[in-house]
């Protein structure tokens, strides 16, 4: 993977081949966004309407890169809820922006300084739902390997679209269940 940036297909406009490093690297268990919540009401009272034309609720969320990798190789892994997610923010983010508050749910004080809760969206909130997810798993069995959790995650995951085939290169093997997941492993 050294031509990683020199390679065309990575510029070419095409679907796919979008699954960036370290994400399209074999170790890394890459994880795409679904959606599930449609909306949200922000902290003035008004419903935000959160999702694009055409977006189904509980299904794949269209920011979210696909695969395949340059080599063929289906990515995602794995998949989580990663729109319109409710996650806190510094107290430096509002002092800096004090009038961005149209995504914030709530305000809280502590010590001194406000902190917002509010609404993002993107891998980067759906990859802490997995590693929460397999840190529970590794609490129930330590010893897990990378190869036992993927094995857990192929036997387990939901099929948000029954018509797909699994693994593909939107979904991984599905969105991942921590219930399934932990009684596969007990």
């Amino acid at each position: 993977f050294a031509n990683l940036d020199t390679d065309p297909r990575w510029n070419d406009a095409k679907l796919g081949y979008n699954v960036l490093s370290p994400g399209c690297l074999k170790a890394p268990i890459c994880v795409a966004s679904t959606s599930h919540r449609t909306g949200f009401k922000n902290m003035e009272g008004d419903w935000v309407q959160y999702l694009f034309a055409g977006e189904e609720a509980g299904q794949w969320s269209p920011f979210s890169s696909i695969g395949p990798t340059l080599d063929g190789r289906n990515k995602p892994d794995v998949s989580a809820p990663g729109r319109c997610i409710v996650s806190a923010y510094s107290s430096y983010y509002l002092e800096e922006n004090p009038t961005a508050t149209s995504y914030d749910v709530a305000h809280f004080d502590v010590n001194g300084r406000t902190y917002p809760w509010r609404v993002d969206s993107g891998t980067s909130m759906s990859t802490p739902v997995v590693a929460g997810i397999i840190a529970l798993w590794l609490q129930a069995k330590p010893d897990l390997t990378r190869d036992d959790i993927m094995g857990v995650i192929q036997r387990t995951c939901h099929h948000p679209q029954e018509d797909l085939d699994y693994p593909n290169n939107k979904y991984g093997y599905g969105e991942i269940d921590a219930y399934r997941g932990l009684l596969d492993i007990l």
